[in-house]
């Protein structure tokens, strides 16, 4: 009984931090918040991104969350749902997929700012 209560005490704050997602483009790059606060944060700068194209995650490439390692793997996989999804290029062969409900909308904002799509 201990150890049920031990494990939702570790996962419950997971699953909410990862239970939202809000991805930003601006001219400083990519921002994703995830979170109900938008808590924690990752960044990814303009100049760290070499181009950018609408992607598909089916159940095939895997489940739900946040997957992979941009120093171990050179991919990460931030998953909220299945479908249409945001897909990065970055400088020295890394990649980021990301759920956004707007894929060609991300992809058109970060064409005008200069990223090749």
């Amino acid at each position: 009984m201990v150890f049920g209560l031990i494990s939702v005490l570790v996962v419950a704050p997971l699953i909410l931090a990862f239970r939202r997602l809000e991805v930003t483009v601006s001219a400083a790059g990519v921002k994703l918040a995830y979170g109900l606060r938008g808590w924690p944060r990752q960044y990814i700068h303009f100049s760290d991104i070499v181009a950018a194209e609408v992607d598909r995650i089916t159940w095939r490439t895997g489940g739900i969350g946040y997957r992979g390692s941009q120093r171990l793997f050179k991919q990460t996989k931030v998953i909220v749902r299945h479908g249409e999804c945001l897909r990065l290029q970055l400088v020295r062969g890394r990649c980021l997929w990301v759920s956004v409900d707007e894929a060609n909308g991300a992809v058109a904002a970060l064409a005008e700012l200069g990223i090749e799509t």
